[in-house]
């Protein structure tokens, strides 16, 4: 049998054939057909794109000989078959190639398995093998589990983070370093490596707070030993076609060309945050104990403390925050500062929105001086410049500025110094202004850190704009706080120029606006040198169109051609004479007249806008306060609201209580009443002995003595008297003298005016409740 030859049988038979030597054949052959194929579309490659099964058996084949040959027959496959015919086969093939490629005794098995899965990497969407590989993380061999991994690392090393996405891979990591096989942990640092030179610190944010402090360390001295930036050594399929049609357009093109910063933050899985908020979160938020509103926003602060989160409704959760930041209780407050700080570098520019809710009641709370208090909010602050802009912030900062309470006056003066530091946009010249005008007074201020603090702001502001831009504005500052002022300016580093241009020349005041002049200036659209440097004056509308009257304006000032925009004045001349050619053109001054009125006009309702506003940012903080005050008013009264509800159900009891006794009381003054109602009846009858019950009138005087108003039950010895009765049979004598019947009558007097004292003590009783 083993001389037999099996040459003579067809492809697809021999590539399942039961002797391995026949299959060890068939693959070799299939390998020298697919590299010696033409075109994608050859004969070779169509048994397998209509059978996608074969390859699935070749990889898993049960030789280790003739395994190897096969999956690199697969390898040939997707070199030469390109995309189609990875597509094709994928779904069928790349699971099985990982179970028994990469759980191989053969290193050379496991090596051209992980070629393999580089090319449907490089041929394929590279998340969807990523994804086929990930399972195998948490098989119970750690062989395959170790392989696995090293064949994620090496996917990284050849194609990178930006090409491959790690989102999927990263919450895997951690599992890998609690894996008891030492294999396992060390192919999962040599990955995280891989994915840290391309993620940074951001990584560390993620991955470091489910690892332990051994495996932290020896993680910080791996990333430590990483100084050169990350290079993708392999291209995507899609990427080399993009290149080819870049190089045909434009010449060569280098690797490095294509390549397009990407954001590290963009390659972490975002989390639903709002999913998993506390289900009573508003309820407890609401409660009238401090240490439920603590408590529940501890779950909250656990939550979201996530380095990226899913976009969505955040606004209830904002403005729980923003009432948390007005909470009594420091400790309240400073978790609602850290929660506002993770949520607004989880989402970025995203949570932007939600700016106008939380802001104001932050900058407010500044007043807090407890150190980790005012550190919280001070990164929540930060935060929120972060996911907005400077033009965002800036008037609200402004308005708290000039706080009443120097704390928060001192805190958003430098909140804005911070925010002045870490702009990369410039400020507009009518931002400048408005913080010019407001900070600047604080420089008088009686207190030195609020002095200091303005000092840092305009020094750093200085720092964007430049010397000369604010000295307009330092003109009344005494020396020693310009010096401070330079010495700031000298020192700070901030992240953005000043945008220079003509409208610098102009002092501060009216920078904000172009002049009149200046806009027909433009419209007269003549050069420099020839326009008059006086800003009250205007050139004629004729220049353009008059080389004449050019040419002999050019030749009597010379100078001023020369001079350009440095030979501009920048005061008004209003003793100079006109111009000649106004005189000669009354329509352009009339325009001019008409244009000053307008300025004119302009700026008073510039001036009476800035003064309302300020009015409505004052009268903001007033009822900001007055909320304040009634949310606090509100929650005492809430809290003697409660103490009375329990205080009047305590007193009902009682009073129910006192009720029961009177009840009680009356229902003995009448059976008593009863009783003496029959002993009078039988003592006018005179006749005791014949009543059926011939003891009753001895018992007379015990029951009349024990009714005497000596402290003692009364009703208790009637009621034992009774139940102790014998009745004899014979009769007794009973002493009818007239004593006997006078003691009677005493007795049952003494008796109503015990009754008489029990019903004014009743009354009584009724009163007081």
């Amino acid at each position: 049998m083993s001389d037999e030859d099996y040459s003579g049988l067809p492809l697809e038979e021999r590539i399942i054939h039961k002797v391995w030597k026949v299959r060890l054949g068939a693959y070799e052959e299939i390998d020298k057909q697919f590299a010696a194929s033409a075109n994608e579309q050859s004969d070779c490659f169509q048994l397998f794109l209509k059978n996608g099964d074969l390859f699935g058996k070749i990889v898993t084949d049960s030789n280790v000989v003739a395994q190897e040959a096969g999956i690199q027959a697969l390898c040939t496959f997707l070199e030469y078959g390109g995309t189609p015919a990875c597509t094709r086969i994928r779904g069928r093939t790349v699971g099985p190639l990982i179970e028994k490629g990469l759980a191989s005794s053969r290193a050379g098995t496991k090596q051209k398995t992980i070629n393999a899965l580089l090319m449907f990497v490089e041929l394929d969407t590279p998340e969807l093998i990523v994804d086929e590989i990930l399972p195998f993380l948490s098989a119970r061999l750690p062989k395959l589990v170790a392989t696995a991994t090293k064949a994620l690392a090496e996917i990284y090393v050849q194609f990178g983070a930006k090409a491959v996405s790690p989102k999927t891979v990263i919450p895997a990591i951690p599992k890998l370093f609690s894996h008891a096989d030492k294999t396992v942990r060390a192919e999962a640092t040599l990955l995280t490596v891989e994915i840290y030179k391309w993620m940074g610190v951001t990584l560390e944010t993620v991955v470091f707070p489910d690892l332990k402090p051994v495996q932290q360390k020896d993680l910080k001295k791996a990333f430590e030993a990483v100084t050169k930036a990350p290079v993708q050594l392999r291209l995507l399929r899609s990427q080399k076609e993009a290149l080819e049609g870049l190089s045909e357009a434009h010449g060569d093109v280098s690797m490095h060309d294509a390549e397009e910063d990407v954001d590290p933050f963009d390659m972490i899985e975002a989390k639903n945050v709002l999913a998993a908020m506390p289900a009573d979160l508003h309820e407890r938020i609401n409660s009238t104990k401090w240490k439920d509103r603590k408590e529940v926003l501890e779950e909250v602060h656990v939550v979201v403390n996530t380095p990226k989160v899913a976009d969505g409704d955040y606004t209830d959760l904002a403005r729980i925050l923003a009432k948390c930041m007005k909470d009594a209780n420091v400790q309240v407050v400073q978790l609602a500062a850290n929660c506002t700080e993770f949520l607004a570098r989880a989402l970025r520019t995203k949570f932007a929105r939600y700016l106008n809710i939380l802001l104001a009641p932050t900058l407010e709370r500044t007043k807090e001086k407890k150190l980790s208090v005012t550190e919280a909010l001070a990164g929540a602050l930060d935060a929120l410049f972060q996911c907005s802009s400077l033009s965002d912030i800036l008037e609200e900062t402004i308005v708290f500025s000039r706080h009443k309470t120097p704390q928060v006056k001192i805190e958003a003066t430098k909140y804005l110094a911070r925010c002045l530091k870490n702009t990369t946009v410039s400020p507009k010249r009518a931002e400048v202004e408005l913080i010019m005008t407001d900070i600047v007074k604080l420089l008088s201020d009686s207190q030195e850190p609020v002095r200091a603090a303005a000092s840092d702001a305009i020094g750093t502001l200085m720092k964007i704009t430049g010397e000369r831009e604010l000295n307009a504005y330092l003109e009344k500052v005494d020396d020693n706080r310009k010096s401070k002022i330079q010495q700031v300016f000298e020192a700070v580093e901030v992240k953005c120029k000043f945008s220079t241009g003509p409208a610098k020349l102009v002092k501060p005041a009216s920078a904000v606006r172009t002049t009149a002049a200046t806009r027909l200036v433009r419209k007269a659209e003549e050069p420099i040198g020839t326009r008059k440097s006086v800003t009250g004056s205007i050139p004629t509308k004729r220049g353009a169109t008059s080389p004449l009257k050019r040419d002999e304006a050019a030749a009597q000032k010379p100078a001023a051609a020369r001079s350009g925009l440095t030979g501009r004045i920048l005061t008004t001349a209003p003793a100079l004479p006109p111009p000649r050619f106004e005189v000669s053109n009354p329509r352009d001054k009339e325009e001019l007249e008409d244009l000053r009125a307008e300025k004119n006009a302009w700026l008073k309702e510039r001036e009476l806008a800035q003064w309302q506003k300020q009015e409505f940012a004052t009268e903001k903080s007033r009822l900001m306060q007055e909320i304040d005050s009634l949310q606090l008013r509100n929650e005492k009264l809430m809290e003697e609201h409660t103490h009375d509800v329990l205080a009047i159900k305590s007193k009902d009891t009682q009073l129910i209580r006192a009720n029961n006794e009177l009840d009680e009381i009356r229902s003995a003054m009448l059976r008593l009443q009863k009783e003496n109602a029959v002993l009078k009846t039988r003592s006018e009858a005179g006749h005791p002995a014949e009543q059926g019950h011939p003891s009753e009138a001895v018992d007379l005087s015990s029951r009349v003595s024990g009714l005497s108003i000596d402290g003692h039950n009364p009703y208790e010895q009637r009621e034992n008297k009774f139940a102790s009765r014998d009745y004899p049979k014979q009769p007794l004598e009973v002493d009818t003298n007239d004593d006997s019947w006078r003691r009677a009558a005493e007795v049952t007097s003494q008796l109503k005016a015990r009754i008489e004292k029990m019903k004014a003590r009743s009354r009584s009783n009724i009163s007081s409740f």
